[in-house]
């Protein structure tokens, strides 16, 4: 199932860009000894159904980057039932994004995919099955990637392009979404 994306628009126009600026956190940092203005960003959060905040950027180049669960986003949570079709999860979150905002935005299928987390959630009877499970991947170990273990909870392999991370969701839950 689908958990979080980063997605980033095409040229929002000056009009809409307008708009978000009014909005949000604005940061920008100038160079004292010049005044030469090196950068300006407009970041907020976007409050959805339940606690889960989906975030946006404004670049300097009029375009957004919108990024956050639309699996929490849709269902309050994002332990199973998620959503299965990228494209369509995509359109809802720029969908909306303009409802919240009241803007017209560009299509969905015109903004640039920057990021996917798939999720592949498997059920186990006990906590120590979970346990059980992480200790027999005790020894794996892949060619060039460095292998991150977390206790009997959690196995990270980090790359640029695809990372790859187990983790135990009770633990994970109970710390950060309870």
């Amino acid at each position: 199932m689908l958990d979080t994306v980063k997605l980033e628009s095409p040229d929002l126009g000056a009009e809409v860009m307008a708009a978000f600026e009014h909005l949000g956190v604005h940061r920008f940092a100038q160079d004292r000894e010049t005044g030469e203005n090196l950068y300006h960003l407009t970041t907020g959060h976007l409050q959805a159904s339940h606690d889960h905040r989906l975030t946006y950027k404004l670049t300097g180049d009029r375009t957004l980057i919108l990024e956050g669960s639309v699996h929490k986003a849709i269902l309050g949570h994002n332990i199973e039932g998620g959503p299965c079709d990228p494209v369509a999860a995509c359109r809802w979150l720029v969908h909306h994004l303009e409802q919240h905002f009241d803007f017209v935005l560009p299509q969905a299928d015109e903004w640039r995919v920057r990021q996917v987390d798939w999720a592949e959630v498997y059920e186990h009877e006990s906590f120590e099955q979970v346990q059980d499970f992480f200790t027999s991947l005790k020894n794996i170990s892949f060619p060039r990637r460095k292998v991150d273990r977390y206790g009997l909870e959690s196995v990270n392999v980090p790359a640029r392009s695809f990372t790859l991370k187990l983790y135990h969701k009770g633990p994970e839950l109970s710390k950060h979404d309870f």
